[in-house]
């Protein structure tokens, strides 16, 4: 064992990596971890540099794909039905599962529908309420005539 490897083997087991060897464009120290057996990060190693702008690259992609509109293919979304939401969930399930809508945007969907089926649940009750107080005075009402 080289006695390089051996303090590295040191620095890991105490809970640190060593550090980048490289300077910034601002003259401070690269404060990165060094890719394990080398002086410099990914950053900073010249062999890591196509993986770098190939990661850097995908990374645009998947960002630009985020802009993309989904076809959820049922047709115009009814965000203010039972019927319309649960369809909603359903089709952004199943394009999730087919790989064709990413998981942030499928959970997004999904808490804005839950969000306006708790909403719609309310108006509901509301309704209910109101009809089931209406009722009430027209019995109070019967009663009191007769």
């Amino acid at each position: 064992m080289t006695e390089q490897t051996a303090q590295t083997g040191e620095k890991a087991q105490a809970g640190t990596l060593p550090r980048c060897k490289a300077t910034c464009v601002d003259g401070s120290s690269c404060k990165a971890a060094a890719l394990p057996g080398q002086a410099t990060c990914i950053f900073h190693s010249p062999d890591a540099q196509a993986l770098l702008a190939e990661s850097r690259r995908k990374g645009g992609l998947t960002r630009a794909a985020m802009l993309i509109p989904v076809d959820l293919g049922i047709g115009e979304l009814h965000w203010d039905t039972v019927e319309g939401l649960l369809a909603i969930i359903g089709a952004a399930g199943e394009k999730l599962l087919a790989g064709q809508l990413d998981p942030s945007r499928a959970r997004a969907l999904s808490e804005m529908a839950g969000r306006m089926l708790a909403a719609l649940g309310g108006q509901v009750l509301d309704e209910r309420l109101c009809a089931l107080e209406s009722a009430l005075q027209e019995l109070e009402a019967d009663r009191a005539q007769g």
